[in-house]
């Protein structure tokens, strides 16, 4: 491959989750609910890299409908639905899983070796 031809398949570069969560919370101090297309913007993070952050932050941040918050900066009122929305979301996937085992399990019991036939 000759140095003037881009490479077709280039690695992204690994991030330092760490120090973008450090650099999310410090853009984050004083500002109200911001949008993850806001903080694409300011910050260069897309959506799921930010929810990535925002999960690993032990707390930190918070997020909900309106985008993402400094809990420490958020309303009573905000963590409490930020909470409620999470716990939800648990409950709904918890119930998933427990369907998915049932219908794996009524696999078993017919005897089914393959869910094609």
């Amino acid at each position: 491959m000759s140095a003037e031809q881009p490479e077709l398949f280039t690695r992204p570069r690994k991030r330092d989750l760490a120090c973008d969560l450090t650099q999310l919370t410090a853009w984050l101090r004083g500002r109200e609910w911001q949008t993850a297309g806001e903080i694409e913007k300011a910050l260069g993070f897309d959506d799921r890299y930010t929810r990535r952050l925002a999960n690993g932050s032990r707390g930190d941040v918070i997020s909900g409908q309106n985008g993402y918050r400094l809990t420490m900066e958020a309303t009573l009122s905000e963590i409490e639905h930020a909470r409620n929305s999470l716990l939800s979301q648990s409950d709904e996937m918890r119930r998933r899983a427990i369907e998915i085992d049932r219908v794996r399990h009524g696999r078993q019991v017919r005897g089914d070796a393959d869910a094609h036939g």
